[in-house]
């Protein structure tokens, strides 16, 4: 092999001689005569490259992550998906029991009794949830594949999509069943006078919310096509008949921008008509629109 690493550069050369004596040491060495019909690697410059081969373990599948999926990583995943970390989920829970008891106090009063044994629920299930997500986290893969990953999710996302969803009073049955477990014993422990209370307090609440996102939207929109008040008042009482319609400045644009040409021309100017058959993402206002309103 020696032999031959000292003659590879002799093809360099400008000289027959150098390609002669290339070939004879090639024919005469033991190892190469052998393969008869083959190429020498040392003159074969199409040699596909080397492909490591997967892990054996894995079946064949090779590892999604670079890094290791440590225990703390999946809980930084769970419960950033519960708003951020552990302390402050625990915080929030706390903060939205305070809150219902509050309101309810307001509304039609409640007990003690019922109040003490609803905080403990609440601290009980918070309790289980953590332990349940660290059980399940200690089998989580170090370094999963995509398939692993996704079903390792889903896992930890049946565990902990029940307390992102908002639970709305109503009566026991099929909306009760995604209620938390302190939100169910609240409402076993309510009269039915208490919960028609409750439940019509909770769709004032709905109706006024809703106005008042679509007042919002109704504003947003006022700044992109420039209207004075008395424009406003006529599409507030649009939006008001409508309200589907005006759940967001991209689906206000859209209707306004499919009305009759007779009632276009009843309510805007030339200027806000023109401007209004423009898509939403060209007009030169659209980022100081929506970043208006947006949630710190």
């Amino acid at each position: 092999m020696r032999t031959l690493l000292s003659f590879r550069l002799l093809p360099q050369v400008p000289c027959p001689l150098a390609s002669i004596l290339v070939i004879a040491v090639i024919l005469a060495h033991p190892s190469i005569a052998q393969q008869k019909g083959k190429i020498p690697n040392a003159l074969n410059r199409n040699q596909p490259e080397a492909v490591e081969d997967p892990d054996p373990k894995r079946g064949g599948d090779p590892p999604m992550m670079q890094f290791e999926m440590e225990p703390e990583r999946w809980l930084e995943m769970a419960y950033g998906s519960l708003g951020g970390t552990r302390a402050t989920f625990e915080q929030s829970l706390r903060r939205r029991v305070r809150k219902t008891l509050n309101r309810i106090e307001q509304l039609c009063g409640i007990s003690e009794d019922v109040r003490i044994k609803v905080n403990a629920t609440a601290d009980l299930e918070f309790q289980r949830l953590d332990a349940d997500i660290t059980a399940l986290v200690s089998e989580a893969p170090r370094r999963p594949t995509q398939q692993q990953y996704q079903d390792f999710y889903q896992k930890l996302w049946a565990l902990i999509s029940p307390f992102q969803q908002t639970a709305q009073w109503g009566p026991p049955g099929q909306e009760n069943r995604n209620k938390a477990l302190w939100e169910k014993v609240l409402h076993s422990n309510l009269s039915e006078d208490h919960q028609e209370i409750i439940s019509n307090d909770q769709r004032q609440r709905a109706e006024y919310n809703n106005r008042v996102q679509r007042l919002e939207t109704l504003l947003k929109v006022s700044r992109v096509l420039g209207l004075d008040s008395k424009q406003l008042g006529i599409l507030e009482k649009i939006a008001d008949a409508n309200p589907a319609a005006w759940i967001s400045l991209e689906a206000s644009w859209t209707t306004l921008a499919a009305m009759p040409e007779s009632q276009q021309r009843e309510y805007f100017t030339e200027t806000q008509r023109i401007r209004l058959s423009r898509p939403l993402e060209y007009t030169n206002d659209l980022q100081p629109v929506m970043n208006w309103n947006q949630p710190e």
